[in-house]
């Protein structure tokens, strides 16, 4: 049984059997219920270690050229540390990959495994599940020379037995899902999304972002007063489970 998220806000959750919960990332989204965690995948990140005073800032997909650009340059302006989950069929990251590459180089910017073609895993066979993620591996490898096992990012964050399976078997061991969304998969309004900041942008956190559509580059100067009034360090996912 695969989980949908609501990538626009709340992260609802479906409601799983006794079964299913011992094999699917479950209602990881729902803060209030964290007795839940016990039913979901035991190789999955979905927060930081409590009390670190740092989040976890993570960028999907780059179906937009002009967001990812303009994520960079806010990279560069402010320090922050952030993670591209990079989805590889968009033109974006290759025509980043001259200014992203120090970004990289350096460790200010993680590069995450989102797949190829950004499918839903639990449809596909074993096979299939490698041949996304190999693929995707092979693009950043051979593009901006970096390993970005053992951690991945299922689109959607669709998760079974043979999804986790099939990727730690080629060595994503560590799938990566989220506590807080900025909602921008799809068009969102500015005061939409800085709701959502208000709300998602705190301790402990992985955070979920899109760089799909324009909202949030009108934003960075917003989202980074947050950081800056709650004192929060931005983090890699390497930065923080190596």
């Amino acid at each position: 049984m695969a989980l949908e998220l609501n990538r626009r806000g709340f992260l609802t959750a479906a409601t799983l059997s006794a079964t299913a919960a011992a094999t699917t990332a479950s209602a990881f989204a729902i803060e209030s219920l964290p007795a839940q965690a016990a039913g979901w995948p035991k190789s999955a990140l979905w927060r930081l270690p409590p009390h670190s005073g740092a989040i976890a800032w993570t960028v999907d997909d780059g179906k937009s050229y002009d967001t990812v650009s303009k994520y960079i340059d806010f990279i560069e302006q402010s320090g922050i540390r952030l993670t591209f989950f990079v989805t590889t069929k968009y033109s974006s990251w290759l025509k980043v990959q001259p200014r992203l590459q120090p970004l990289v180089n350096s460790g200010q910017v993680q590069l995450g495994n989102h797949t190829m073609n950004h499918p839903n895993l639990t449809k596909l066979s074993a096979a299939q599940v490698q041949s996304e993620l190999g693929g995707c591996q092979k693009f950043i490898h051979d593009h901006f020379g970096v390993e970005s096992r053992p951690y991945f990012r299922p689109p959607y964050g669709y998760l079974n037995e043979t999804v986790i399976k099939a990727a730690a078997d080629i060595g994503y061991s560590k799938p990566v899902l989220w506590l807080g969304s900025l909602g921008d998969s799809t068009p969102i309004s500015e005061p939409a999304l800085l709701k959502l900041a208000n709300t998602w942008m705190t301790e402990d956190r992985i955070l979920i972002g899109h760089a799909n559509q324009p909202t949030v580059t009108h934003l960075y100067a917003q989202l980074l007063k947050i950081l800056q009034k709650r004192h929060l360090k931005t983090v890699t996912i390497k930065d923080v489970f190596g």
